[in-house]
């Protein structure tokens, strides 16, 4: 992680986070997004030139709301038919702003953001217990084969 000096970010004019800005990179790696919320222990933090800061309007569109949508395949597929450079992939913001976002409610946005969530919880709970099935498996096998066990951990 870089540090710049309080002296260089208060010069800076742009680039400045929020919470609840959403984040998404627009060179090199495109589509990936950040959510900058309360769970970010750093409270000042700037970005590079390559992303580009949403900070939606909370009345109308939540910005955990807008994160989870940059992520669906809905995005990707308007993202992808926009990406313009072969060698180092850009995301244009002129073209950027002929996405369409579908913005229901905002309770219906609460929502959607709280199913995709906990279903997030599941697969991290399911993906610890692949890891934890897939030592146990090799345990056994070693011991079948008359290895050395390897440490279990829970």
């Amino acid at each position: 992680m870089l540090f710049i000096s309080a002296e260089k970010d208060h010069d800076l004019r742009k680039g400045k986070l929020e919470r609840d800005d959403v984040l998404l990179t627009t060179r090199g790696t495109i589509g990936n997004t950040a959510f900058y919320d309360a769970s970010v222990t750093f409270d000042h933090i700037r970005i590079n030139s390559g992303m580009l800061i949403f900070r939606p309007d909370a009345t109308k569109l939540l910005g955990n709301y807008l994160f989870h949508f940059f992520q669906s395949e809905n995005f990707q597929r308007q993202r992808d038919a926009i990406v313009s450079g072969a060698a180092q992939p850009q995301l244009p913001i002129r073209s950027l702003n002929e996405a369409r976002i579908p913005i229901p409610p905002l309770e219906t946005q609460q929502a959607i953001v709280a199913e995709i969530e906990a279903e997030q919880v599941l697969v991290a709970a399911n993906r610890e217990l692949i890891t934890r099935f897939e030592k146990k498996i090799q345990a056994t096998i070693a011991r079948i084969w008359g290895e050395e066990e390897p440490i279990i951990e829970n």
